[in-house]
């Protein structure tokens, strides 16, 4: 009688077998190999045991999710928690800010602990200082901060307390274990790189790999660098309808740009102009574009070249608003805006005026 080779389904016998490396090798980035990708995976078995007590389903779709992603799970960029019964994927700072540093708009991110016995000192959404003497304890950390400088040569800050980051801490599924417990230093840089990320020209591709992060704990605003493509707008609307809600009535063709997307709680504005504004965007009308949701109507999207040179998408459900965009193609314009979960929505479009310029309705 022919001996039958039995196949080991353990997860270390899959994680070796010919199919997942297959797989894998599929989805890897060309800077990384399969082989040392499951070299790095067997590792990460042999450090974390209960790794192996999870289902081959979630411990497989992490890994998978990884090779997408372009991080190996080492520790250091990326890790495998075991959560119960589920394996779940924590993206680290390190990790993080190499997704964003592939984009190609920023030019150096640094993010740090400041502690007790530091020299800090923040004004007005910047740092004016951060001294440390390492040749005596530091002392509690008290304050998290990330920077990050783009090649124009601006900057943006982010600072939060210890307060802030422990709160954020606790909604964390992961938050009683895995890094949080032995690498909270670290976890914290990720928080407020995460917090600052809402102000970063993030392209849909990113804003997608920041999402499979499990230990995505607050949402991500996104500011496109390029005309969305139909992936970025599929996974935007998917976002819109996630939830479901009471079919609203079809939106009237004079509703005001916020009306739509205003939380339930919140009364509707009057008129246009009675939300305050989180951000203006200040540059030349480019690019327009328009999807139909399932619940919410059409929403509209206008891209706007800011003076920095950067591409800013800006959105509104409002027929109104998005035709005196159209009618301000070319020009120089002045977009006040509303941030939510989704992006930027505009609650008001107008023309600049510069001198030496006319009137500022004549395209530029």
């Amino acid at each position: 009688m022919a001996n039958i080779e039995k196949r080991d389904n353990s997860i270390k016998g899959l994680l070796t077998g010919d199919e997942f490396k297959t797989q894998v090798e599929r989805a890897l980035p060309r800077h990384l190999k399969p082989d040392r990708f499951i070299r790095i995976a067997l590792t990460a078995l042999t450090k974390t045991p209960k790794l192996q007590q999870c289902t081959s389903e979630t411990f497989f779709a992490s890994l998978l999710t990884l090779s997408e992603l372009g991080l190996e799970p080492d520790g250091r960029r990326a890790h495998l928690i075991p959560y119960g019964r589920e394996c779940k994927v924590i993206v680290d700072y390190k990790g993080l800010v190499e997704l964003v540093m592939r984009g190609g708009n920023v030019s150096n991110i640094h993010a740090d602990i400041v502690c007790e016995n530091d020299v800090f000192e923040y004004d007005r959404g910047e740092i004016k200082t951060h001294k440390i003497d390492f040749r005596k304890p530091r002392g509690e950390p008290y304050a998290v901060y990330a920077i990050c400088r783009f090649k124009d040569g601006t900057e943006k800050t982010e600072v939060m307390n210890r307060e802030e980051v422990e709160a954020i801490r606790k909604r964390s599924k992961a938050g009683q274990s895995g890094p949080w417990v032995t690498d909270w230093n670290e976890m914290a840089k990720k928080t407020a790189f995460r917090r600052l990320s809402k102000w970063l020209p993030l392209s849909p591709e990113q804003r997608e790999a920041l999402e499979k992060d499990d230990d995505q704990f607050e949402p991500i605003n996104v500011t496109y660098t390029e005309t969305p493509p139909e992936k970025g707008v599929k996974a935007l609307e998917a976002k819109l309808t996630a939830k479901p809600e009471p079919e609203p009535p079809p939106p009237a063709a004079d509703t005001p740009a916020n009306a739509e997307t205003e939380p339930a709680e919140t009364p509707e504005p009057e008129q246009a102009g009675g939300r305050d504004v989180d951000e203006v965007v200040r540059g030349i009308v480019k690019v327009f574009s328009s999807k139909p949701t399932k619940t919410k109507g059409t929403r509209y999207g206008v891209m706007i070249k800011a003076v920095d040179d950067a591409e800013v998408w800006v959105n509104t459900f409002s027929k109104t608003v998005y035709e005196e965009a159209e009618a301000l193609k070319g020009c120089l314009v002045e977009a006040g805006c509303w941030k939510n979960q989704y992006g930027l929505e505009i609650e008001y479009i107008k023309a600049v005026v510069e001198e030496g310029q006319g009137d500022g309705t004549g395209p530029i």
